[in-house]
């Protein structure tokens, strides 16, 4: 019967055994297995003897195929011989199992005889539902030992213990069991087996490690006992070719076997029949083995002699190694940063192809792993903790140097900032932030970062007198200077302030206050006789304090102590063991001393130096000097004591323990960095981020006292070695915090301090808190209660609840088992505000002026602060006092009162208003530049035909600074093509309302906002699918492609920020119509994908241009990314391309398809299925987080402020929240705008990625590629919505989404953090853009413009935004509708689907020339024309308005006395602790503070009695709002916006105000370039019309009787009387241009015809305007005048080139001419003299 063993000692031996040390992957000779994360075993290659253990029939397996394990187990440890295997089955939380051997049996090589393995056989204990094979022997059933044999199946071998761990040599087996022991079986013929022969063993024997002592710790350090035999731990054992590898608990190697070739590292090459112990070399700790063919470890590695008989370090790697595997001729490692490197023989085993031989390790460039450190710098230390005394730390401002994040979560971050220094602290951290926590025995207190104390917990401990136990932070007030440090003991405190001081409060019988009394004291006392103190410790009954020897900020000095002396614990020697020391006395040490900790009779002290020093009681070995003596005094021993010979070893080993040494011996190059104390165990955290334990058994996790450190191994991590940053102790218990923000606990849990969820009695191994799911920054712990601050600022606490000390309000249940969120009234409004009313009573207080750089930092300070309170009053902060609204008050700077305000809006009116004359000016210079430009190319091109010279195609686009004020360039333009097929009359007729409609729908943007709100909302169920009429799919889809076309030219920063007011008028709307962020009604949850207009209008700005080629870039770009180091990176696509062996599948059916198999139960599906989910679940949690990073760092600022400004509707909107375990009241209000970006931005990329390739040009992706795209964004749409019920592998997709959830908060959760500035981006760009002469047009179908008008009309009541008589978009509407309804019949609206035609409307962006009047809109937060805002009731606005104004609150409002009186009087004090505090009324209070001041005015010489009228005006006001029965909140409430408005409207101010420099540069580099263009185009005219040449040039054609061709033009352009441009009247033009009527035309019979195309009725409204081109070709403009208009509407127009006009000029009489494919006839004879009578003035 095999032995049991129990629980305890289960988890105290089993946590020697390092995860990393589990083989999930083992080779032998020919063959592999593999450990699937499922517990199944996987099998492949030669099966010679069974050695796969498939069966004898078959002979190789090319394939993995899994191996049959009995019903309920798994596989966790393999290992691999030439001929044999080993599997290791366990349950995944026991710590062993039961072993399993296969393959070759002779010789002993499994652990069985033959008839051992023939009996098990027989009784069928093989895996359950495998039919019974025959037995098969290779040779029969011989019993000859020496004859091949092998069983059929895995046959399982006895032992009395289970085992943990499993190594096979080429011909023999290693394995240790759960107690530590180490057996062997097997081939032994080389004394590999340890058993002191070279005999094999056909069944498991003991390996037995001799007695001796352990190996020097170093030169100069003392050796010790160890045990051997049976009590050696074994931890990993190692099996090569001919020889044995163990190493032990205690870090002992020993090696056994053949010596050739030095394998053994003993010095020599002789055989070893026994284990021995290898000294020579060894330096640390042993935690792994490995051998190889002829070395143990690996190949050497090194470029010295190929001989190496003795350990030799190899110095090439940089970090410490976490794995290491050798082969025969070469050998691998693998550091805790992920890289791989390998050395010795074989370039292709090496990966490195062009080397043979590597006598070094080199590291595998092509492998990238993923890092196992969670630690920082490697050589400084790792702690961001320091011990501040029993149960109370601080957090420390350096962080890790790696990556912070959850355990197991790959977060993107590079490794290079290893050697990077620290920063400095951060200036802007909040002045509330915790900083320090500290655990009395029923009381808890944290120090902010700005000093203050705040206690919760027994009355006794509070601080104040008060008999009231307090269930929730209150502010220490009886000590009015900011605090250093704090410490709790069990009934007492102490602290430090920032001038060195020491105060003590609570509990004094003992003297432990030091004060010189014995007696308790509830408010905090001076101690006196201390001064220039840092630090402060508490113990049970006794302290202690560190006071600088180096001045006031140096942190390293002399220890003090005081209190209870017994047990010697104060440090004072055997003189003082037993009474009360009632004042502090030094310890006498001489190193100084940087940290201090205390237990219950014991005492620890830290140097600079890293030495840990210890006195008191020394039960279990508490005091860590390797004895249980007490020790009385901390002085150092000389160091001569180190210097002793071996010679001498005996007799000093007998007089140590009568020796006051207190140095704790930590290992040899071990620096201490904090140290604690428990009850009955101390605890060093190094500077490397490693644990030393020593003290008592159950304190320790250890089956013994440990009397001197210890390194603590029993935290197993998934991914390398943990490292420490905080460890906490008290009493019986232990908390530690690891680097990467996770706490683990052990020890006493009976109150529940352990915080694991659960009623333990007591944890004897190392349990995470797994409750706690964000990441850590401080820990405390009490006797019976703990705390943990988290990175968000947020306080949990566990344990026992009585009297408050927990902070979560009155409980009915004395013990919380679950951290719980403490009420943080630091970060109140009261705590933010009184921050500053101290500081600045605290420098007001300080000696000396100030002087004006101080005064300047203490400006920038105060601002800070200043805008942290008022981004907590934007959070939703509540103010509960009036002590904290006039802090705040007093705080605010002087630019913020009314009257500055005011003032600085006159001035930028004056500047804006100048802009606006500015504006007006423009058309003048601009006009003539047009005709400037018109005549000089109309003389030019003259002058070229008449040179006969051939005439150049003049673009009057490149021409310089050309800009066009007529309407040759057509406000609507209609493709001839387009005409063909006839637009409907109805839409034709209306073309000049429908472009100024155009103009309205974009220009204010709460037009389109309201028609959005108005449309029908889908159905949206509770799965999220969204089913809607094909009529509000119509209409939805009419205004989306509206909108989106309206606000096309996305790249003008004028367009883009119009859209941006769109969508933030939206989002506004539907916010308010949400009624829950998260929940079963998914109707009513913000931005829905299918109900959200917001949701599409924000993925529309995000996947077009500009924006979309950043975006796609790290998810589709196969050529891959530059991120913000100009590195490449991999896109995703670019990872899927490289895995083409993989499809992302997520059931069965799935497989089937593409393995092209029918039976669903071949078991090659289901490996499929699990080998395709396993390389999706990598691809999702390494590279889309990576990816996402990406594309999180390249989103625009423009989304990037949508985010924000949705985050604030969000937060402002007060949506019940209730956290889940996944999710934090902060993730959650983040989290729709987490889904928006998702769904919104990645999905369609991941989806569609054609569309996006071929338009940003990237290389097109492979079917197989994009397909796994598609699945990826499945995946996505399953985790927004937290559903995977529809596929069939959603327990694993579930675990993915919830290790993705947290990396996905961090990444995507902090894009929303640009302050929305849209409103006044739009101002500036509303001026600015009038100084720009690019045109803007709007292409929009026939069907979309004849729907969105019908949609307009249809909403009319709910779009507008006044009366309907005064509203610009209803006339419109009215004056296109014409009194129908809807305005374009349904035959109208069919007819354009059917043949729909396009039209470029042009949008005046330079509206002010025309309507010189701008105001703000409130609703639109825009800009906008007079006539268009909100507000404006009539058609003419101030151009003042275009700035927002500030309307301050009505002087006689009585809540805006009571805000002007808190500034009149002396500060108010801070609310009391007590209760009859609590529960007065603050409007009472401030009353009565008014009244007093009031009379204190009045006393005074001489009296000031206009401030008393005014204080006794505002007690009034405040009597007629209790009278009204006002509450003090809601006036608190009201005063605190006008703060938060006031400050915001300073912002807007000033970013107006470097507004106008920028449209100061445009404006000046508009009139330049317009006066350059003038006076370029002028004279370009003179030369035209004059042709003068130089006198030299005439002179030299007179003497060669030449004539110039320019003198004669000059002479011809004399007689036809051209004059000089500057001799033109006003308004006159050289190029000719005249306007005729329809009927006009027809009367002088020019017209003979138009198409029946354009209704008759339109006949008589028609223009057509003849202008000469500069090439003598005319330009013909056709267009459309309504009765009464002032602006025409072109609707076609045509060239006459100067060939047709001369063809003209001889055509037949009667001929004609025919234009627009006969959209009008002319006649051609008379169409000729009509165009000279125009070109000739007649």
């Amino acid at each position: 019967m095999r032995k049991t063993s129990s629980r305890a000692n289960m988890k105290t031996e089993s946590a020697t055994f390092a995860h990393k040390t589990l083989c999930t992957v083992a080779c032998g000779l020919n063959h592999t297995l593999l450990v699937c994360p499922d517990g199944s075993i996987q099998a492949w290659g030669l099966n010679k003897h069974n050695c796969l253990g498939l069966g004898r029939n078959i002979k190789e397996q090319s394939q993995p195929a899994p191996i049959s394990l009995p019903r309920g187990a798994t596989g966790q440890h393999v290992s691999c011989g030439s001929q044999h295997s080993m599997i290791l089955l366990k349950a995944a939380e026991a710590a062993g199992g039961d072993l399993y051997a296969m393959g070759l049996g002779s010789r002993g090589r499994l652990g069985l005889t033959q008839d051992e393995a023939a009996r098990k056989e027989e009784e069928i204990e093989r895996v359950p539902g495998v039919k019974p094979r025959k037995r098969e022997w290779v040779s029969g059933l011989s019993t000859r030992s020496d004859e091949a044999w092998c069983p059929s199946f895995p046959l399982r071998i006895d032992f009395t213990a289970n085992v943990v761990r499993v190594a096979c040599g080429s011909d023999h087996t290693l394995a240790i069991t759960e107690d530590g022991s180490l057996w062997s079986w097997g081939v032994g013929t080389w004394g590999n087996l340890g058993q002191g022969d070279t005999q094999d063993r056909p069944r498991p024997s003991r390996v037995m490690l001799p007695e001796g002592t352990e190996r020097g710790r170093g030169e100069g350090e003392l050796p010790t006992p160890v045990t051997g035999g049976d009590g050696s731990i074994v931890v990993h054992c190692a099996g090569g070719a001919k020889h044995s590898l163990c190493c032990t608990r205690e870090g002992l190697l020993y090696a056994w076997g053949e010596g050739s070739n030095g394998r053994l590292g003993l010095g020599h090459c002789k055989m070893m029949l026994t284990p021995q112990l290898v000294t020579d070399g060894i330096e640390g700790h042993m935690v792994m083995v490995a051998c190889g063919d002829r070395g143990g470890g690996s190949r050497p590695g090194s470029e010295h002699a190929s001989l190496v008989p003795s350990p030799r370090l190899i110095p090439a790697f940089r970090f410490a190694v976490a794995q290491i595997a050798t082969g025969a001729y070469h050998s691998a490692a693998i550091q805790q940063t992920g890289e791989l490197y390998t050395w010795g023989s074989g370039g292709f085993r090496l990966g490195h192809p062009q080397t043979m031989t590597l006598p070094s390790p080199e590291r595998l460039d092509g492998i990238k792993g993923m890092p196992l450190l969670t630690a920082g710098d490697q050589e400084s230390g790792a702690g961001a903790a320091s011990r501040a005394a029993d149960g109370g730390y601080f957090r420390s401002r350096k962080r890790s140097s790696l990556y912070e994040g959850s355990r197991g979560t790959a977060l993107p971050e590079d490794l290079e900032h290893e050697g990077e220094e620290d920063g400095g602290e951060d200036e802007d951290a909040a002045p509330w932030q915790v900083e320090q926590v500290a655990c009395g025995a029923m009381h808890t207190a944290c120090v902010t970062e700005a000093g203050q104390v705040w206690l919760w917990g027994v009355s006794e401990m509070l601080g104040h007198s008060t008999t009231l136990d307090s269930w929730e932070p209150s502010r220490l007030l009886t000590l009015d200077r900011p605090v250093r440090r704090l410490s709790c003991g069990s009934e007492h405190a102490l602290a430090v302030t920032t001038d060195g001081r020491v105060w003590a409060w609570g509990k004094g019988m003992h003297g432990q206050l030091g004060n010189g009394l014995a007696r308790d004291s509830s408010e905090p006392t001076l101690i006196p006789t201390l001064h220039d103190c840092f630090d402060v410790a508490c113990g049970e009954d006794f302290s202690a304090a560190l006071r600088s020897t180096g001045g006031r900020d140096c942190i390293q000095g002399e220890t003090w102590t005081w209190g209870s002396a017994e047990w010697g614990k104060l440090g004072h020697g055997p003189h003082l063991t037993s009474g009360s020391l009632l004042i502090p006395r030094h310890v006498k040490l001489d190193t100084p001393i940087k940290g201090i900790a205390m237990g219950l009779h014991h005492m620890l002290a830290i140097t600079v130096q890293g030495e840990v020093c210890s006195w008191g009681a020394g039960f279990y070995g508490r005091l860590g000097l390797s004895h249980t003596d007490n020790a009385y005094t901390p002085t150092k021993e000389s160091d001569d004591i180190w210097n002793i010979t071996s010679t001498e070893v005996s007799g000093m080993l007998d007089c140590l323990t009568h020796r006051w040494m207190s140095q704790v011996p930590l290992p040899r190059s071990v620096q201490g960095e904090s140290i604690a104390c428990g009850s009955s165990h101390s605890c060093c955290i190094t500077r490397r981020g490693d644990l030393y334990v020593w003290g008592r058994d159950k304190c320790v996790c250890g089956p013994d006292h440990l009397l001197e450190p210890t390194h603590f191994t029993a935290i197993e991590l998934p991914i390398g070695e943990p490292r420490y940053r905080q460890v906490v102790c008290r009493d019986e218990h232990t908390l530690v915090l690891l680097e990467g923000g996770e706490v683990w606990a052990w020890g006493d849990n009976r109150n529940g301090q352990l915080g694991l969820g659960g009623e333990f009695g007591t944890v004897d191994h190392p349990e995470p808190l797994e409750l706690i799911e964000s990441s850590v920054e401080l820990v405390a712990t009490g006797p019976h209660h703990s705390v943990a601050v988290l990175s968000s600022g947020d306080m949990l606490a566990w344990g026992a609840s009585t009297s408050g000390r927990l902070g979560i309000r009155k409980t009915s249940s004395n013990i919380i088992h679950s951290p719980t969120k403490v009420l943080a009234n630091w970060v109140s409004l009261e705590a933010m505000a009184l921050v500053a009313g101290a500081e600045e009573r605290q420098e007001g207080g300080e000696e000396g002026e100030e002087t004006e750089e101080e005064a300047e930092k203490h400006k920038e300070a105060e601002a800070r602060q200043t805008a942290k309170m008022i981004e907590s009053l934007k959070k939703g902060t509540s103010i509960k006092s009036f002590a904290a609204l006039q802090s705040m008050l007093q705080a605010e700077a002087e630019e913020y009162d009314d009257a500055t305000l005011a003032e600085v809006e006159g001035e930028l009116t004056s500047t804006y208003n100048g802009f606006l004359a500015d504006i007006a000016a423009l058309s003048s210079p601009e006009t003539q530049l047009a005709r400037l430009q018109s005549d000089v190319e109309m003389q030019c091109m003259a002058n070229m035909r008449r040179l006969r010279c051939p005439a150049p195609d003049l673009d009057r686009q490149a021409c310089c600074y050309n800009h066009d004020l007529s309407d040759k360039q057509a406000i609507l333009c209609v493709s001839v093509s387009r005409l063909r097929q006839c637009a409907p009359s109805e839409l034709l007729r209306k073309l000049h309302a429908l472009r100024e409609l155009m103009f309205v729908l974009q220009q204010q943007p709460a037009y389109l906002g309201n028609l959005a709100l108005s449309l029908p909302c889908p159905s949206v169920t509770a799965d999220g699918s969204v089913s809607a009429s094909p009529r509000v799919k119509r209409e939805r889809e009419v205004f989306l492609t509206a909108t989106t076309q309206l606000y096309a030219s996305l790249h003008v920063p004028r367009v883009e920020h119009l859209f941006m007011a769109l969508c933030c008028y939206v989002a506004g709307r539907e916010v308010q119509k949400c009624t829950e962020l998260s929940g079963h009604r998914v109707s009513e949850m913000p931005f829905q994908p299918g109900a959200s207009i917001f949701f599409r209008l924000f993925s529309n700005l995000a996947l077009n241009e500009p924006h979309s080629g950043d975006l796609a870039a790290p998810l589709l770009s196969l050529n891959g990314f530059a991120t913000h180091k100009n590195e490449t990176e991999t896109s995703l696509a670019g990872v899927l391309e490289t895995m083409r062996s993989v499809y992302f599948v997520f059931d069965i059916d799935s497989a089937l398809r593409i393995l092209n198999i029918k039976d669903a139960k071949d078991q090659r599906v289901r490996n499929y299925l699990t080998t395709q989910l396993d390389a999706f679940k990598t691809v999702m949690l390494t590279n889309i987080i990576q990816c996402l990073s990406a594309l999180a760092a390249k989103i625009p600022v423009a989304l990037r402020m949508l985010l924000n400004y949705s985050a604030g509707l969000i937060r402002e909107r007060h949506f019940p929240v209730v956290e889940t375990t996944s999710l934090t009241k902060d993730q959650l209000l983040r989290w729709p705008l987490i889904r928006l970006v998702i769904l919104g931005v990645v999905k369609p990329l991941l989806e569609k990625p054609d569309s996006f390739t071929r338009r940003l040009n990237y290389a097109p992706l492979d079917d197989q590629v994009k397909q796994n795209l598609k699945q990826v964004a499945v995946f996505l749409d399953m985790f927004c919505a937290d559903d995977y019920e529809s596929v069939q592998s959603r327990n694993l997709l579930s675990g993915v989404g919830t290790e993705l959830k947290s990396p996905m908060v961090k990444i995507l959760g902090d894009l929303a953090g640009r302050e929305d500035t849209t409103d006044v981006d739009m101002t500036i760009d509303v001026y600015a853009s009038h100084f720009e002469l690019d045109p803007c047009y709007v292409t929009l179908r026939s069907d979309i413009v004849t729907e969105l008008v019908n949609m307009l009309r249809a909403y009319r009541s709910q779009i507008i935004l006044g009366s309907a008589k005064k509203d610009r978009l209803a006339s419109l509407l009215d004056e296109i509708s014409e009194g129908r309804n809807p305005p374009f019949a349904e035959s109208v609206v069919r007819r354009c689907r059917q043949q729909p035609t396009e039209h470029n409307f042009k949008v005046d962006h330079r509206f002010l020339l025309k309507e010189p009047n701008l105001a703000y809109c409130p609703l639109s937060r825009a800009p906008v024309p007079a006539y268009l805002s909100a507000q404006t009731s009539s058609g003419k606005a101030d151009g003042a308005s275009a700035i927002r104004r500030y309307i301050p609150p009505d002087s006689e409002d009585p809540r805006r006395i009571v805000e002007q009186s808190l500034l009149a009087v002396p500060p108010l004090k801070p609310v009391g602790n007590s209760a009859d505090d609590k529960d007065r009324d603050e409007l009472d209070s401030l009353r009565e503070h008014l009244n007093q001041t009031q009379m204190a005015l009045i006393a005074k010489t001489p009296p000031d009695y206009k401030t008393a009228n005014f204080l006794q005006n505002a007690i009034r006001k405040i009597d007629e709002m209790k009278q009204a029965e006002i509450p003090s909140e809601e006036v608190m409430s009201w005063i605190a916006d006008n703060i938060r408005q006031r400050r915001q409207h300073w912002q807007y101010l000033e970013r107006i105000r470097r507004g106008k420099d920028i449209i100061a540069q445009k404006r000046a580099l508009h009139q330049e370039r317009l006066h350059e263009a003038l006076e370029h185009l002028r004279e370009t005219l003179r030369f035209s019309i004059a042709l003068g040449v130089e006198s030299k040039i005439q002179q030299a054609a007179t003497n060669y009787n030449t004539t110039l061709r320019f003198e004669s033009l000059a002479v011809l352009n004399q007689k036809r009387k051209l004059l000089d441009p500057s001799l033109l009247p006003r308004g006159a033009m050289l190029s000719p241009v005249a306007t005729y009527s329809y009927v006009a035309l027809r009367n002088k019979k020019v017209l003979l015809n138009v198409s029946s195309a354009i209704d008759k009725s339109l006949y008589r409204q028609l223009r057509f305007t003849f202008s000469a081109e500069p090439n003598g070709d005319w330009h013909v403009n056709i267009c459309h005048a309504e009765p009464g208009a002032s602006k025409r509407c072109t609707i076609m127009d045509f060239q006459i080139t100067e060939g047709r006009i001369d063809e003209m000029k001889n055509a037949a009489v009667g001929g004609t001419e025919v234009f627009l494919d006969g959209l009008c006839t002319f006649d051609s004879r008379k169409l000729f003299v009509f165009l000279e009578r125009v070109a000739t003035g007649r």
